[in-house]
């Protein structure tokens, strides 16, 4: 009889804090930036303010001049034009988060009522509200949640909610006769609800949830009200004045698609939102699987799953929009869990989709930023004109160049603060999602001794869904150049800015998978020759940081194609040609400066790597013996046969056994 093959070690799903989380804060990010968008909209659809203009004034002598009372009440103007443009949409963003901070510290009362929720005190049910007290002990949650009961509730479930440090758990009435009946059921269900307290999961979903529904009362429904009144009161005034042919023909051609076409953005955003929200709620309730199975409920929760794994009859389509997966989904993660290990389609879809909501909320937040701030420095500029036009020549032309001077510099500065800076910030959480399920992926491959080039060009896949999702995210967003589909339709030379898109995507594509296969090249050299049982959380961090430099460098060619697609798309009156042939310029310029940058930081990291190989010494963890073994992960020990790195394995996990 042939012996039966040894199970292989599980991967330890907490090996690596889950993508969910920076998820979660580009969910966040995203919704924030988007109210940005629609309060710049807003602005730009009545009127209130007007783009600001700059200000230039001569250094030579012969030009030199001194500003009239009139000139200043003109710098006055456009500063106040500038902070109005600003102001309304940075106070619609402070609003949606006024408004979200409410919503969300509302929702455990709403929760209470609308399940109709009782306190359980230990006077109630000594035995069942000893036996929680045994059950938060075990899984390290401290203080106590809320005990929770529905007045005429007899179900089986649970739900954590409530906020940091004032958590509650909602248990069904079914429970307290259920921990009579079958105990270890009981307190699989009990941990797997404190799981999500464990893994902070609680307030990242209930306040992403908030923020949207703020964005939707703040920003979504008011512009949708406004287009509506603006179509309405066209047509009214038309129909009042008798339409002529043309006006007839331009309704239908020009003034109802667009209507149409912006109505379709609002709902495919939050048709996406939805679904990626559904998506990081699934993942989450599998990491709360896997907390309950750490604390030594893992056989009775398998036990239940298989209970129910008839139960799940949903459709292809509607499981895009289900906040729960089902309870074959959870089984399969929790008898192995490698599936949150892979770089699944969705990951750098929905990364890149958020990706694009956030790039265009940042672009014109940092736009109207560095308007204001330049608007400013130039006003400063002029009162410095006058201040140097009553002293000697010499002098003042000496003080107006170092004015100058200084003024470059601070319009540097500003770029860097309000454009650069968000731009790094946004490569950062695409390097926490997508660069960390890299990160992961290569890890697990390592214990299946998956190398070789195959797995660079695999990575083709991710990085063209992340700059299609980009796209998408950047069409779908309100009022962006999707808007304008009926316009460039017709008007000559329009289409050209629609077949730029696809060249755009295949253009971004190709520095995403630079990036990703830097990611790949380096993590077996860094992380994967880290020995021990605790993860290399400061080596982690320190390669997502320079992955998130890195992804900011080639993404600026990127970002510069889609202003360019907007700038042409804008301009398509105009010299269409003569723009993309100058956009065409600083993309190409920019995209030799990121590849490059990219070029020397690969060769920086390399020889960085290299050095460090040559002076380390890397320890067994279990004997202690130095080991030769180039890399450690999926690797055992010359000396003890143990493994070298237990902690990317769940049997690594320290297990705590529930009584």
């Amino acid at each position: 009889m042939q012996a039966e093959s040894p199970r292989r070690p599980r991967l330890n799903p907490f090996a690596f804090p889950a993508e969910t989380n920076v998820r979660f804060t580009l969910l966040v990010a995203a919704a924030l930036l988007l109210a940005f968008s629609l309060g710049n909209s807003l602005v730009a659809a009545t009127g209130l303010a007007e783009t600001p203009e700059g200000f230039e004034f001569s250094v030579q002598p012969d030009e030199l001049r001194k500003f009239s009372p009139e000139d200043f009440a003109n710098v006055r103007r456009v500063l106040g034009q500038s902070f109005v443009g600003l102001a309304l949409p940075g106070g619609l963003m402070l609003g949606v988060l006024v408004l979200a901070n409410a919503v969300f510290r509302g929702h455990p009362d709403r929760i209470r009522r609308r399940k109709q929720l009782q306190p359980l005190t230990p006077d109630d049910d000594a035995q069942f509200f000893e036996a929680l007290q045994e059950l938060a002990a075990v899984s390290g949650v401290s203080p106590l949640p809320s005990i929770e009961v529905g007045a005429r509730s007899r179900t089986l479930d649970g739900q954590a909610f409530g906020l940091r440090k004032r958590y509650a758990l909602r248990l069904g009435g079914g429970l307290r006769l259920l921990l009579r009946k079958a105990p270890h059921m009981f307190r699989a269900i009990v941990l797997h609800e404190l799981g999500h307290i464990a893994n902070r999961d609680v307030v990242r979903t209930y306040f992403a949830q908030a923020l949207w529904v703020a964005v939707v009362i703040l920003g979504i429904i008011p512009m949708l009200v406004l287009i509506s009144i603006t179509a309405f009161q066209s047509v009214a005034d038309k129909l009042a004045g008798g339409l002529t042919p043309d006006e007839v023909r331009r309704f239908f051609t020009l003034n109802l698609p667009t209507i149409l076409i912006l109505l379709f953005q609002f709902a495919a955003t939050l048709g996406v939102v939805a679904a990626i929200r559904a998506s990081l709620l699934r993942v989450r309730e599998v990491y709360a699987d896997w907390r309950a199975a750490q604390w030594g409920a893992e056989a009775a929760l398998s036990d239940i799953l298989r209970r129910n794994t008839s139960a799940d009859e949903s459709g292809r389509w509607s499981r895009l929009w289900r906040l729960h997966p089902s309870a074959q989904e959870r089984l399969s993660y929790l008898q192995d869990p490698g599936d949150l290990f892979r770089l699944n389609p969705e990951v750098p879809l929905f990364a890149g989709i958020l990706l694009g909501i956030l790039l265009y909320g940042v672009t014109n937040f940092g736009v109207s930023l560095w308007l204001s701030l330049s608007a400013v420095s130039q006003g400063v500029g002029l009162f410095v004109v006058n201040l140097a036009f009553d002293i000697p020549p010499a002098l003042g032309i000496l003080i107006l160049q170092m004015a100058q001077i200084v003024m470059v510099i601070l319009d540097v500065i500003s770029f860097v603060v309000t454009i650069l800076a968000p731009a790094v910030g946004a490569a950062y959480l695409v390097a926490g999602t997508v660069g960390l399920q890299v990160q992961r992926e290569t890890l697990a491959g390592m214990t299946q001794g998956r190398r070789g080039c195959a797995s660079y060009l695999r990575l083709w896949g991710p990085a063209a869904l992340v700059a299609i999702g980009n796209q998408i995210g950047y069409l779908i967003t309100p009022l962006s150049i999707l808007s304008l589909l009926p316009e460039l339709v017709t008007a000559p030379g329009g289409l050209v800015a629609l077949l730029l898109i696809p060249l755009w995507v295949a253009g971004a594509t190709i520095p995403v998978w630079l990036w990703l296969v830097y990611a790949r090249y380096f993590i077996p050299r860094t992380l994967g020759a880290s020995a021990g049982t605790a993860p290399p959380q400061r080596a982690r961090r320190t390669f997502t940081i320079v992955l998130s430099a890195m992804l900011a460098a080639l993404l600026v060619p990127s970002v510069i194609g889609q202003l360019a697609l907007e700038d042409v798309a804008n301009s398509f009156t105009g010299d269409v040609p003569s723009t993309i042939e100058q956009l065409q310029q600083g993309i190409l310029l920019s995209l030799g400066i990121a590849l490059a940058l990219y070029v020397a930081l690969f060769g920086l990291t390399w020889l960085v790597v290299q050095a460090r190989s040559a002076v380390r010494q890397t320890r067994c963890p279990a004997c202690e013996q130095r080991t030769q073994h180039k890399h450690t992960v999926g690797e055992t020990c010359e000396h003890c046969g143990a493994q070298l790195a237990p902690w990317l394995f769940a049997e690594g996990l320290p297990q705590v056994e529930s009584a």
